[in-house]
């Protein structure tokens, strides 16, 4: 299996993708099963003579020889679940920042986002010009086309509150609550909670949750200042160690060593997967 990560080379795009990856497998290879962890980011899956089973939060892309492309978003990924491919597979994954979608789009994030995985064709063009993109061989190329296609579709996203909470959450100086933020910007918790809905579809809370275990798999993955997990815990924004613990096993089913031990580091530690 061979993965590549790609950042955005236009300067329009950066603010609002976080990256591009691809992925390819060949006919032989024996199937791979990991397990995904919760995101922050909003990613668009394109996935190439491929057929895809979902159930329980759990995914299969097995290889079709139909000349099919199938499109889907990921989104409201709040807790762990499987992603198994069997066969040779063509992949291209999109991670759209946390309100970089919204900027593309018609209407609010919500309102394309059924359940944490779903059918995605968002243009009546977006179809017939991804399945353009991938008759190129090349991963550059497909790339370079990725990015004049959604170039071609960004509408921008003005919003009067939610990108400086989501920035804040995101500071490693942020020590505040939900209800902190919220009075910050003038508004109740209740409307803050609304709007994360609509335009990022998941809680602050959870938001939270998440930008701190990333937070923490960042600072064990660089291993800063030689960190044990008490040190994590403290600098990564968790109460103790014991709140560390307790998030990691809603998230992850598994405590902080545990998952530690098992995590694979993917493209310099760009992807983090726990393979099964």
């Amino acid at each position: 299996m061979e993965i590549k990560v790609y950042r955005p080379a236009n300067p329009t795009l950066k603010p609002f993708i976080e990256c591009f990856y691809t992925l390819k497998r060949t006919p032989d290879e024996a199937s791979v099963k990991y397990v995904a962890f919760p995101s922050i980011f909003s990613m668009v899956c394109l996935n190439a003579n491929t057929e895809i089973e979902f159930a329980n939060n759990n995914l299969v892309f097995a290889n079709s020889r139909t000349n099919t492309l199938e499109n889907t978003l990921i989104c409201d990924f709040d807790y762990s679940g499987w992603i198994k491919y069997e066969g040779a597979a063509d992949e291209i994954v999109i991670y759209f920042k946390p309100l970089g979608l919204n900027a593309f789009l018609d209407k609010t994030l919500r309102s394309y986002v059924t359940s944490f995985f779903m059918r995605f064709e968002p243009y009546d063009d977006y179809k017939a010009s991804m399945l353009e993109i991938f008759s190129v061989n090349d991963d550059e190329k497909r790339i370079e086309h990725l990015e004049d296609y959604w170039s071609s579709k960004l509408r921008g996203f003005d919003h009067p509150f939610l990108q400086n909470v989501v920035d804040k959450i995101m500071s490693e100086d942020f020590h505040g609550s939900i209800s902190d933020l919220a009075a910050r910007h003038g508004i109740s918790r209740t409307t803050l909670i609304k709007h994360f809905d609509l335009h990022i579809c998941t809680t602050p809370s959870q938001f939270k949750k998440i930008v701190r275990f990333r937070d923490a798999m960042k600072r064990h993955r660089n291993k800063i200042a030689d960190q044990n997990l008490s040190g994590i815990s403290h600098d990564a924004d968790y109460f103790d160690q014991s709140h560390m613990i307790k998030d990691f096993k809603s998230l992850t089913k598994l405590s902080p060593k545990s998952f530690f031990s098992q995590i694979s580091k993917i493209e310099d530690g760009q992807i983090n997967w726990l393979f099964l």
